[in-house]
């Protein structure tokens, strides 16, 4: 069974659902895929300097201002999203390395563009080649793929129903990954 990370930001909904249409659709197709829907805020909570300094998750401030119709000055936002973004990418890396590294992924799916330079790095390290698809959830995110200035290639297309092989060569997962106690 392969298994595919599809990862999302609760940040207006559209991000989880987009994530959740995909599941149940491979779902009803009865495709051989293991579907895992990882939120980023969960995985990269603990660097969330937003939630450290305020009580509230990144994910969430985005949220409070759609609810209270705060939506005019939400574009000069972007860019101090992106800075935090670039801010925290060491860490950001380093905690999805980690994740990966026990949770091997045969490919991870973002649906929040804005990460893609730190989920390429952090797959590079944990298992190269695992390939990185994203899927353009609004019109904002086909502006900004990478995370940065970096307008190196972080995605590819897919094609439904072609099954996903890993190079005979490819690492076995290890030990520490086989089993949990």
């Amino acid at each position: 069974m392969y298994k595919i990370d599809l990862i999302f930001i609760d940040s207006g909904g559209g991000h989880r659902a987009a994530a959740a249409a995909l599941s149940e659709v491979i779902g009803r197709q009865q495709r051989p895929w293991d579907l895992r829907l990882l939120n980023i805020q969960d995985l990269l909570d603990s660097i969330d300097i937003i939630r450290k300094s305020t009580g509230i998750q990144f994910q969430e401030l985005y949220n409070i201002m759609l609810r209270r119709n705060w939506t005019l000055g939400a574009a000069q936002l972007v860019p101090v999203m992106h800075m935090l973004i670039r801010l925290l990418h060491k860490e950001q890396v380093r905690l999805l390395e980690q994740h990966w590294k026990c949770n091997r992924p045969d490919m991870v799916v973002s649906l929040i563009p804005h990460y893609n330079r730190a989920f390429k790095q952090a797959l590079e390290r944990a298992w190269p080649g695992t390939p990185l698809v994203t899927i353009l959830t609004d019109i904002a995110d086909s502006r900004h793929t990478s995370g940065s200035s970096d307008r190196t290639s972080t995605s590819s297309a897919v094609r439904i129903g072609r099954p996903i092989r890993r190079s005979p060569s490819a690492s076995p997962r290890p030990a520490c990954c086989r089993f949990r106690v």
